[in-house]
């Protein structure tokens, strides 16, 4: 008869272990019945035979106290994960509430209609171009109202479905804002550049205007009124034909990390 071939290592060694665990346990009953001389004779190894198998008593039953901690470690690690996902998730509220009250407040001190609504959808690819609202023609949205983000100009409505609107950016490529710097007196015409960056134009380079100014709408448009706060002055240059400044705005706040929106129609 042909035995099959034992396996890997650990097989041999557990086969090993199981067998002296056998031998010990079948010898121990024995070895302790002997008396007298020949117990006396065998006491070495009745001493032997006990603390052999009381190790391995004790090592079985610490294997089994070992998988019980790792799976009450595991538990405890899934609890703590549950902790922290409930503490995330009450941060996130906590700060949505904070947002909201502080629109709510600019609502009840204007005596501009507003609406709040949430951006629910933003495209990679058009992040400076336009973005989504959950607010739409039966809202009373209307074409070429004013949005902002907080205090800040954000762009206007360019597109109105039934329960949706599309806002057009002011940091979209070639849209034109004419803005002004109150501090010095400097009007200019913001263009958009796809980026969180835009260029004030038409700055004459003897027009005095300084890194850190800001910039707010001058009113001379059918959509924007006069003061809403644009964005600050990033840096100062020159242009190519070395006679206006290069004058770059950069806004108060990063397009990806707005969720709520504020929109506008003077009364």
């Amino acid at each position: 008869m042909k035995f099959k071939k034992m396996g890997g290592p650990k097989k041999k060694l557990t086969y090993y272990i199981v067998s002296l665990i056998l031998v010990l346990l079948v010898l121990r009953g024995p070895i302790n019945s002997l008396e007298g001389p020949v117990s006396g004779t065998f006491f070495p190894i009745k001493v032997w035979v006990y603390k052999s198998t009381s190790k391995i008593k004790e090592g079985l039953s610490t294997l089994k106290n070992y998988k019980r901690i790792m799976q009450e470690n595991k538990d405890f690690k899934y609890e703590v994960a549950k902790i922290r996902i409930l503490e995330k998730q009450t941060e996130t509220l906590l700060e949505e509430n904070e947002r909201l009250h502080k629109l709510l407040g600019m609502k009840e001190s204007s005596k501009t209609s507003f609406k709040v609504a949430r951006i629910n959808f933003k495209d990679s690819l058009t992040y400076y171009e336009n973005v989504f609202i959950d607010l739409g023609e039966t809202d009373g949205i209307k074409k070429d109202m004013v949005v902002m983000a907080g205090e800040n100009l954000l762009g206007r409505v360019a597109k109105v479905d039934k329960n949706y609107s599309i806002v057009e950016l002011v940091t979209k490529n070639d849209v034109y804002t004419s803005v002004l710097s109150f501090k010095n007196e400097v009007l200019g015409v913001l263009k958009g550049e796809n980026s969180e960056l835009m260029t004030m134009e038409s700055v004459s380079v003897d027009k005095n205007i300084e890194v850190g100014e800001m910039i707010y709408t001058s009113g001379i448009s059918d959509i924007y009124p006069k003061g809403i706060y644009v964005g600050r002055v990033e840096s100062i240059g020159e242009s190519r034909n070395q006679l206006f400044k290069d004058v770059k705005i950069v806004q108060d706040f990063n397009i990806f990390d707005i969720n709520e929106v504020i929109i506008f129609e003077e009364e």
